[in-house]
């Protein structure tokens, strides 16, 4: 399995919306 990196950055907003964006941007990288 070859190494990959992600980068992600958000700011502002309610913790609910930035987990459940963190969470969609991990699983659709983990894809790749």
């Amino acid at each position: 399995m070859s190494k990959k990196n992600v980068f992600y950055a958000q700011s502002g907003g309610a913790t609910a919306v930035i987990n459940a964006t963190a969470c969609g941007v991990i699983q659709t990288a983990a894809q790749y």
